[in-house]
C-alpha cells in the first residue's frame, strides 16, 4: 500500500469536540501553541479547523468557560504537509477532573523507545494518543472517570504491550510499558467492515459545518449493530451539484492483536476491480475511520476494503494482511428544505437525486448539545413521520402555539446506507 504525501508546507486539522458524554459542544476554543498561537472557535456542530499547523504530531488543547467554570481537553494528532488531517476529537471536562497518564516505554532490555506511540480509547469518545521523547517517557492529560480505557503502547518492528484501566477524577497515575520484539506474523483480515455514506448541507461558513449532533441521533437510531461512534469532519464543500460535502464512516469489528500496528484503507469504484489505498490508518485500537476526500462525487458507486498491518509495516511481505470483505456504497444528491405550510401543518422539500424515502425529526429546541427528536421518538416509530414522496403532513404529540421549532428532514436509500440530511429548518407553531 503506497499513500503518497506532500513534501512541503503546513497542515490543516479538522475535528470535533465533545463533552464526557459524546455529546458535541459548540463555542469551545480549539488552539495549537508552539512559537505563536493558532486558535478557533468550534461551530454549531462542535466542529473546527485548524489551519498551518506544522508537520508531526502535534497537540491540540480546547476550552470552554460556562458559568464561570472551566472546562478544558487534549489531544494529539499527526499531521502531514500540504495535507488535511480529520477525525481529530477532543474531549473536554471539567478542569481538574480528568486525569493523567505518565511514563515509560522500554524495549525488553530496559532501553528507552523514542516515537513509541501510547493509544488510550474509551469507544464514543475516540483514541486519545501520546509520543515518548528520547527519554521513553510519554504523558497523557484529558483522560475521565466513569470509562473504561484500552490502552496500548506500540511501535513499529515491536510487539505492543496493552492493559486496561479507569481512573479517578484528578487522578494522576505511572503506567510503564515493555515491548518485545517483533518477528513478522500474518495478520488476519479484519472481519465484517460496513460503511454508511452522508450528504450533508452546505452552510455559509468558514468551516464545514456537519450536524453531528443530529447526525449522532440518526446513527443510534438506525445504525444499532454499528454501535456508538462519532463521525470525523471533513474537508471543505466541494463534492455535490449543489456543492454539499460527501463522506463515508466505515466500520469493522474491534481488533486486538499486539502485533497490530493500523490499519490500510483502499477505495475503488468496481464491484470486482483493483482499490487503491488512500490512507495509513496508525491506530490499533480504532474500529470506524471516516473518508470525506473532496474527490468524491454523488451517484458514484464506491467500494472500500482494509487490512490489518503488523509491526514491521512495511519492511516485509507478510506485513500487510488479506482484504477485508468489500462493501460498496453510493452517495445520493442534496436535501433541500422548502418552506412549511400549514391547515394542515405540512413539512415541504425538493426531490433528492437517488433518495428512495425521507424522514423528517422535529426538535423542541436547536438540534445541539444532547437535544433528541421528540417526532419520531425511536427507531419503532419512524414509520408515521416517512413517506417517499416530498410533502409529509405532520401527526406527532400537539404543538405549542407560536412557539419556535427545529426540524430536518433525512433522505435514505440503499437500505439506509446512503444518507442526505437536509440543513436545520424551523417554524414556529401555528
Amino acid at each position: 500500500m503506497a499513500v503518497l504525501r506532500g513534501s512541503n508546507g503546513l497542515a490543516t486539522i479538522a475535528g470535533v469536540v465533545l463533552d464526557t458524554n459524546g455529546e458535541i459542544v459548540r463555542n469551545a476554543r480549539v488552539f495549537y501553541n508552539s512559537g505563536g498561537t493558532k486558535s478557533t472557535q468550534t461551530n454549531s456542530s462542535g466542529a473546527f479547523v485548524l489551519e498551518s499547523i506544522p508537520e508531526g504530531i502535534v497537540r491540540i488543547n480546547a476550552e470552554l468557560n460556562v458559568g464561570g467554570v472551566n472546562y478544558v481537553g487534549e489531544n494529539h494528532v499527526e499531521t502531514f504537509a500540504n495535507e488535511r488531517t480529520k477525525n481529530l476529537v477532543i474531549v473536554i471536562g471539567r478542569e481538574g477532573q480528568q486525569a493523567t497518564m505518565e511514563g515509560t516505554v522500554t524495549d525488553r532490555f530496559g532501553a528507552p523507545l523514542e516515537k513509541a506511540r501510547v493509544h488510550a480509547n474509551a469507544g464514543y469518545l475516540g483514541s486519545s494518543l501520546a509520543l515518548t521523547d528520547r527519554n521513553g517517557r510519554y504523558s497523557m492529560s484529558g483522560l475521565f472517570p466513569g470509562s473504561t480505557y484500552d490502552i496500548q503502547a506500540s511501535g513499529r518492528t515491536y510487539v505492543s504491550d496493552n492493559t486496561a484501566r479507569s481512573f479517578s477524577a484528578g487522578q494522576r497515575v505511572t503506567q510503564n510499558f515493555v515491548l518485545s520484539d517483533a518477528g513478522s506474523p500474518t495478520l488476519q483480515a479484519p472481519n465484517n467492515l460496513s460503511a454508511v455514506v452522508w450528504t450533508s448541507p452546505r452552510i455559509n461558513t468558514s468551516m464545514p459545518v456537519r450536524p453531528n449532533g443530529v447526525k449522532e441521533m440518526i446513527r443510534k437510531m438506525l445504525d444499532t449493530k454499528r454501535g456508538p461512534r462519532h463521525a470525523g469532519v471533513g474537508k471543505k464543500p466541494k463534492n455535490t451539484a449543489g456543492n454539499n460535502p460527501i463522506e463515508v464512516d466505515l466500520f469493522w469489528d474491534t481488533y486486538r492483536n499486539d502485533n497490530l500496528l493500523g490499519y490500510g484503507i483502499y477505495r475503488g469504484t468496481s464491484q470486482t476491480g483493483n482499490t487503491t489505498g488512500i490512507e495509513y490508518f496508525a491506530d490499533p485500537l480504532a474500529n470506524f475511520f471516516a473518508d470525506s476526500d473532496r474527490n468524491l462525487n454523488e451517484n458514484t458507486n464506491y467500494y472500500y476494503e482494509i487490512t490489518a498491518l503488523n509491526s514491521n509495516y512495511p519492511d516485509f511481505n507478510n506485513s500487510e494482511s488479506d482484504f477485508s470483505n468489500r462493501y460498496g456504497v453510493r452517495p445520493i444528491g442534496d436535501m433541500t428544505l422548502r418552506n412549511v405550510t400549514t391547515g394542515p401543518l405540512t413539512f415541504n422539500w425538493s426531490s433528492c437525486r437517488g433518495a428512495e424515502k425521507y424522514t423528517v425529526f422535529l426538535f423542541n429546541s436547536y438540534p445541539d448539545m444532547g437535544v433528541s427528536a421528540f417526532w419520531p421518538f425511536d427507531a419503532g416509530s419512524t414509520a408515521a413521520a416517512t413517506t417517499t414522496g416530498t410533502s409529509l403532513v405532520y401527526t406527532g404529540p400537539g404543538l405549542t402555539s407560536g412557539r419556535k421549532y427545529y426540524y430536518v428532514v433525512l433522505a435514505l436509500a440503499n437500505a439506509d446506507d446512503s444518507r442526505s440530511i437536509s440543513a436545520i429548518g424551523s417554524f414556529n407553531a401555528p
